[in-house]
């Protein structure tokens, strides 16, 4: 199994999580007084996507990055609490992984994955459509200058081009389109030649 090394260290660029699936309960758990562990997720794999088992118990300490993004690299911290069934995440585990069944083992990092993005990549042709679908309402809000389409670390993603770097515009710029990263880029007033 992949290990992306120890908290508080992100997964190497390309690291394949271990587990990629959906949280399917959230098991009974009270921590013995000074545990570290805040809880255990029953997780399913996604079918077809290369994963370590087919349903793992996943252990969440105090020291699990959980994280919400299109990836590692593109996410923010997020709580516990949104580790509920239904929910869409990688796994990367860390330290030794019981292959009982189902397999049993911590959580060094847990990817909640936003609706819409599968860690399989949505086909990388289909960025000019999604582009086009969403430039008239990414160009009406105040601020956005241009919409456009880059390579950035190896995938295609959608460029949005702000006019100045306040934190009001950043908050109206999705993180992804149907699949796709977003880039919220400051370029200034683009003025035709």
């Amino acid at each position: 199994m992949n290990s992306p090394g120890s908290f508080p260290a992100p997964a190497p660029a390309g690291n394949e999580p271990d587990l990629r699936g959906v949280v399917e309960s959230t098991a009974p758990f009270r921590p013995a007084p000074g545990s570290d562990i805040i809880g255990v997720y029953m997780i399913t794999a996604v079918p077809g996507l290369k994963s370590c088992c087919d349903r793992a118990s996943v252990t969440v300490t105090h020291t699990t990055r959980i994280l919400e993004g299109a990836s590692v690299d593109e996410s923010r911290e997020i709580e516990s609490r949104y580790l509920s069934p239904g929910t869409r995440v990688d796994v990367w585990f860390v330290g030794p992984v019981a292959e009982s069944y189902p397999v049993q083992g911590a959580a060094d990092i847990i990817l909640v994955l936003p609706d819409g993005v599968d860690s399989a990549g949505p086909d990388e042709s289909d960025i000019y459509a999604v582009k086009d679908r969403h430039a008239v309402e990414l160009m009406a809000i105040p601020g956005v200058v241009g919409v456009g389409i880059e390579e950035d670390s190896g995938l295609p993603c959608i460029v949005v081009m702000l006019v100045d770097e306040s934190p009001e515009l950043r908050e109206k710029i999705p993180s992804q389109l149907d699949g796709f990263r977003v880039k919220a880029v400051v370029t200034g007033e683009i003025h035709p030649l």
